[in-house]
């Protein structure tokens, strides 16, 4: 029982770093840090990483105190 308890635990850690955090938010983060290095860079796509991803950081709230209070 105790097992299944923490591989569920690995399995949405893991979904979480790797899927998420790893794949799409650091990616996304990187390049909105390289254009903004860039002179005249798109404001556009500036404002897109704001309002779209810099935003999902909150709603991953819940799943990451949730990992945080039931670490083993």
């Amino acid at each position: 029982m105790c097992l299944m308890l923490i591989s569920s635990w690995q399995n949405r850690r893991s979904a979480f770093n790797h899927d998420w955090l790893k794949n799409k938010y650091l990616n996304r983060l990187d390049g909105f840090i390289n254009r903004l290095e860039i002179p005249d860079s798109d404001l556009l796509r500036l404002q897109r990483f704001l309002n779209d991803d810099f935003s999902e950081w909150k709603k991953q709230q819940s799943e990451i105190e949730s990992l945080l209070e039931t670490f083993e």
